[in-house]
């Protein structure tokens, strides 16, 4: 069969910035590939013609996408869905459906979380519940097949105006056993970050999950960590058969085994792969030997997830860091040259103006080479999402999918400032960490190209 992926253009979560900020880094912040579509397309791609039309890094408008699918003449239209981003690819969908005839499929996190809600709306024809691995290519089989879909676990369908859940598939396959996902269907000359120092980049995964139970994070409990070995070769393939110079793992913590990320590092060495990389990790999952070995082997920036400098705060997160071993982390990263990247989050419950000044000046004591300051943003599944429904009285998200309510109407919770406040602060900790003298000489003294100085400049104004 012929089937398309449809990448629409993405943009980052809007209630998690000010107005400014959104609308600067959905245009420029990030360029990434959609890596779970590509690691899906080499799954069906022993079997099938795929097409991945990459809307987003194209920046291609939804007349353009349609052309490109009328060459194509698919017999599926495949899109994964994420819940920032739901109703924007539902207005693409509903547009396709008027012009290409073909069943399509959604699937990603909202189509799991939301499965009967989204089929509500009749341009969806099947969501694939959970990962996608063999219910995807099962699925697929039966709609060639004109067979029975009620065998195949983890879908949802409509079926005489009754919406059918055939429920989750405990699945065997893992990420450590997928093919290497199928970059020469995307653009890779295309993606970029604002914070890259070599082009073209791609993103990767070394492991999946966290076993950590901060409040706020949605993160699959159960780690899976790919072989180490294989983590390397898919490395060598970026740059060997793709020249991508540069690689954003996003593991929610690259380090939390050390000793397996040391031998990542040590066969990077021993096959002299010249490839840049970062990683994101908690604080306290670093050691100063292992962050040497990271610089010797190619990484050039770690992001630390530190989200508040209060420590009531973290406590309330669940995630009790000391401040202490923050500081060790920061200092043995810029003691190696590792440009180090800080998280924080504004408005968690409990939060006050007091707390949020700690924070504020944690990270500029942290002396980091960036920080990202967000508005804390309650996801489904999770302790502070269930915080949030005691408190309206209902599902916020629900309600969303279906249509009734405007993602920027969701409300943290327990917060002893307004709505007002939060953004007033949002933009001071911005203001205040970037526009210091000594940062700004600092930054400017590590610009390399008029390029570089442009996108340093954007940013700015999007923070004035």
């Amino acid at each position: 069969m012929r089937l398309a992926f449809v990448y629409p253009p993405q943009e980052i979560c809007p209630i998690a910035f000010t107005k400014k900020i959104y609308k600067h880094y959905s245009n420029v912040g990030a360029i990434l590939p959609p890596l779970g579509i590509a690691y899906l397309a080499a799954i069906l791609e022993k079997k099938h013609m795929v097409k991945v039309v990459e809307g987003n890094a194209l920046r291609l408008n939804v007349n353009e996408v349609i052309a490109e699918l009328r060459i194509f003449r698919p017999d599926i239209l495949l899109f994964s869905m994420l819940t920032a981003n739901f109703q924007s690819d539902l207005r693409w969908i509903k547009e396709l459906k008027k012009h290409i005839n073909a069943p399509i499929i959604v699937g990603g996190p909202q189509a799991t979380l939301y499965p009967a809600e989204i089929l509500t709306y009749h341009c969806i024809d099947f969501c694939v519940i959970g990962e996608g691995w063999e219910t995807l290519p099962e699925l697929i089989d039966c709609i060639e097949t004109k067979g029975y879909f009620e065998g195949v676990k983890g879908i949802a369908y409509r079926k005489n105006g009754e919406v059918i859940v055939t429920g989750i598939r405990q699945s065997k396959v893992t990420i450590n056993n997928v093919p290497f996902p199928s970059r020469h269907l995307l653009p890779n000359e295309k993606y970029s970050t604002i914070l890259s120092k070599k082009r073209p980049i791609t993103t990767m995964m070394s492991s999946e999950g966290c076993p950590f139970n901060c409040i706020y994070c949605s993160a699959n409990p159960d780690v899976v960590f790919r072989d180490p070995l294989k983590v390397v070769d898919e490395m060598e393939q970026c740059t060997t058969k793709y020249g991508i110079r540069e690689i954003l793992f996003y593991d929610e913590i690259f380090s939390l085994d050390k000793k397996r990320a040391m031998v990542i590092c040590e066969e990077i060495l021993r096959r002299k792969l010249d490839i840049s990389w970062s990683i994101r990790t908690r604080p306290d999952c670093v050691n100063e030997s292992l962050i040497k070995l990271f610089a010797k082997a190619g990484c050039i920036r770690i992001n630390y997830g530190f989200e508040s400098g209060d420590p009531q705060i973290l406590k309330i997160l669940k995630r009790d860091i000391p401040i202490a071993i923050m500081r060790d982390a920061v200092r043995w990263t810029r003691k190696e040259n590792i440009d180090a990247f800080g998280f924080f989050m504004i408005g968690s419950p409990g939060e006050s103006k007091e707390s949020i000044k700690k924070t504020i000046k944690l990270a500029k004591e942290l002396d980091l080479d960036y920080v990202q300051f967000t508005k804390v943003t309650p996801s489904p599944h999770t302790e502070l999402y269930r915080m949030v429904q005691e408190k309206i009285g209902g599902d916020f998200l629900r309600d969303y999918t279906l249509g009734k309510e405007d993602l920027e109407n969701l409300k943290s919770v327990n917060l002893s400032i307004s709505s007002d406040e939060l953004i007033y602060w949002l933009k001071n900790a911005y203001q205040s960490f970037y526009f210091r003298p000594r940062y700004i000489v600092r930054t400017l003294m590590k610009v390399k190209s008029f390029k570089e100085l442009k996108g340093i400049i954007g940013s700015a104004c999007a923070l004035i």
